[in-house]
């Protein structure tokens, strides 16, 4: 049913919680920009340790494709998340299925099928920000969204309000960042209740050692 990745793995203690909790993706930002950026250098070193049930995904944000596909390469890489100004024909010089990253305020992105994306990720529109924002936008609005998409949502899930996306919409996979995080690190209890809670609302079973 619904798939789980946290994202903005930064350290060792991190891979250890996603390896007790085993959420489907584990996801490390590439983007110096970002307060969670790892080096792919640093991500190797946590790729090599992280559960290999668990698949890999790197975030980018307007890097060539080239380096894109070096690095993918390096880490193997099992998805690249894109979350920059990227245009249509960029993604046809990867080499790695990609998730396309759309930030919306109040209505659907209308060139979605532009893209032949493994699965098309949501997240808030925030004005000169890529994504980290904390905060929500209307979920409701992806009800209209063709179903042969499959839809990632973003922006601002936490435990208290996780229940009301679920019941909003059902999609392919929800992207969870600070919100099971304390202090700006990955929360071993917070990241438990939320796939607990997720896996066991949605039929899923919960992964634990």
């Amino acid at each position: 049913m619904v798939k789980i990745k946290i994202c903005g793995i930064k350290n060792m203690e991190e891979i250890k919680i996603l390896n007790r909790y085993r959420p489907d993706y584990a996801g490390f930002i590439f983007y110096p920009e970002s307060k969670r950026y790892i080096t792919p250098l640093k991500a190797h070193e946590l790729i090599k340790n992280l559960h290999p049930a668990i698949k890999k995904t790197g975030v980018f944000v307007n890097h060539p494709a080239d380096e894109v596909n070096e690095i993918s390469k390096q880490l193997g890489l099992d998805i690249v998340q894109i979350h920059g100004d990227e245009k249509p024909d960029y993604f046809k010089n990867l080499d790695t299925p990609y998730w396309k990253v759309f930030r919306i305020g109040d209505k659907l992105p209308d060139d979605l099928d532009q893209y032949q994306a493994e699965a098309y990720l949501f997240d808030t529109l925030k004005k000169n920000t890529y994504g980290g924002s904390g905060s929500q936008f209307d979920q409701s609005i992806l009800n209209g969204i063709d179903k042969n998409y499959k839809v990632i949502i973003a922006g601002g899930l936490c435990i208290v309000n996780i229940a009301k996306t679920l019941k909003t919409i059902i999609p392919y996979c929800v992207d969870i960042n600070s919100g099971v995080e304390t202090d700006g690190f990955k929360d071993d209890e917070k990241v438990m209740r939320m796939i607990r809670f997720i896996r066991e609302y949605t039929g899923n079973e919960v992964h634990n050692e």
